[in-house]
């Protein structure tokens, strides 16, 4: 389902749409810093958060050689807190969700990466700290792997993206945000850049938890991309039309004024 989702994102997103975001020079700071990175964009309900996070992902994927991780929580689809007495596995697989898509990217380059991880998951538990643990085992083997192959002994840090939409909709938030501290280990045997992403609404807990993030207001992102729909098509139906053509009844300057008018109800 999660896969699913982003490419219904991608799929269903407008041809253009997406620009505002990464044109953004808050996007652009996250996106190339050499050091870690972390990145919220909150807005209201029905602002295209989640469209934006699909389309960074695609932009992140294409633009850059990376790692990207990515969870969209919804309502109908809920995992609870490992710390939950009612279902204590829940936890635990929202983040192997993630460790999963991590270990596919490293045994699409080299499948030798399969024997540790197997290996470790033969004689571990189902934890959190233990999942830790894989996706330690996964990234460091995987390093390895790659930088025999590229026979340089100091080979560029792994770029890790880990996107996590709609965060404000987990009935348990700490169990999205263990996605966060999962990783956090990940870069002490290997070098690695992680850069973090979430986008949500605004809640109080939320708040809390994320108030030394930098922020990009989702509201506005798609208040620029409306804005740059409508100009574009409304210039493709004025040149198809004739300078003295009118348009139901209303004469060219009063579809131009009403255009306008439409453009501003944005602004």
């Amino acid at each position: 389902m999660n896969s699913q989702l982003h490419d219904q994102h991608i799929l269903n997103r407008h041809a253009g749409s997406g620009k505002s975001l990464v044109n953004h020079c808050l996007f652009q700071d996250w996106l190339h810093a050499a050091d870690q990175g972390k990145l919220w964009l909150r807005g209201p309900p029905g602002t295209g958060k989640s469209f934006f996070c699909s389309a960074a992902i695609e932009h992140v994927s294409r633009e850059l050689p990376c790692v990207s991780l990515y969870q969209f929580c919804r309502f109908d689809d809920q995992f609870v807190s490992s710390s939950s007495t009612s279902d204590p596995s829940g936890g635990v697989r929202a983040a192997a969700l993630l460790v999963h898509q991590l270990f596919r990217h490293f045994w699409q380059k080299d499948e030798r990466v399969a024997t540790p991880a197997s290996t470790f998951i033969k004689t571990a538990d189902k934890t959190l700290a233990t999942l830790a643990e894989l996706a330690c085992v996964i990234v460091r083997n995987g390093y390895r792997y790659a930088t025999e192959k590229s026979g340089v002994s100091d080979s560029e840090p792994i770029r890790l993206f880990l996107f996590l939409d709609g965060l404000d909709e987990n009935k348990d938030l700490k169990t999205g945000l263990e996605a966060i501290n999962l990783f956090e280990n990940l870069g002490t045997e290997v070098p690695l850049v992680q850069k973090l992403w979430i986008s949500s609404r605004e809640t109080f807990a939320l708040g809390q938890r994320l108030k030394d993030w930098p922020v990009l207001g989702g509201d506005g992102l798609a208040e620029d991309d409306v804005k740059t729909f409508l100009a574009e098509n409304v210039s493709k139906v004025s040149k198809n039309l004739g300078t003295d053509r009118e348009i139901e009844g209303k004469p060219r300057e009063c579809w131009r004024i009403m255009c306008e008018t439409t453009l501003t109800v944005w602004s």
